[in-house]
């Protein structure tokens, strides 16, 4: 993400980066951060473990995720993805990986785009640039990722796994 940011820079010059987190990599992305020049363009926000406890930190992740044009995720291995559930519900499109559970947690054109299943700086760049350059097509996923998250809720999730339950014990 760090390196495609270098890239959309240079065609977007006030195009920012937050990176949302910790762990052992930080003094690295801090030196590449420094090594590219994007100090002014690269956030790094430390997310402690109380971080989904405070009250005061999930008002600041939503207010992120609604302020954000898209939510970057290109993991090579992930669960269902539920941070890009939660950006879609702010009304934010993802660009993932093309790896299981994020290809299910968005819609292709839909909600967001999946990329390559490892994808380079290049093809991030490039999607993060078509959503910078294409307002139309930011709108239209912004509304398709929050009428697909829609979808998802406790109850249904309940009533799902309770159906699923009676099935298995029949």
């Amino acid at each position: 993400c760090i390196r495609a940011l270098a890239i959309v820079r240079d065609r977007h010059p006030d195009a920012r980066l937050v990176l949302v987190g910790q762990g052992s990599e930080e003094d690295a992305l801090r030196q590449l951060i420094a090594h590219l020049n994007l100090q002014e363009h690269v956030s790094l926000l430390h997310r402690d473990p109380n971080f989904l406890s405070d009250r005061a930190n999930q008002e600041q992740k939503v207010r992120l995720m609604q302020e954000a044009w898209a939510l970057l995720l290109p993991s090579v291995k992930e669960g269902w993805g539920m941070v890009v559930t939660e950006a879609a519900a702010c009304g934010t499109p993802a660009i993932v990986s093309n790896v299981t559970g994020l290809r299910d947690a968005v819609r292709h054109e839909e909600t967001g785009l999946l990329l390559d299943a490892n994808p380079t700086p290049i093809q991030l760049a490039s999607a993060m640039c078509r959503l910078i350059e294409d307002a139309p097509l930011r709108v239209r996923l912004s509304a398709g990722a929050r009428a697909f998250s829609a979808q998802f809720d406790w109850e249904t999730s309940y009533q799902r796994f309770r159906e699923l339950l009676n099935e298995k014990t029949r």
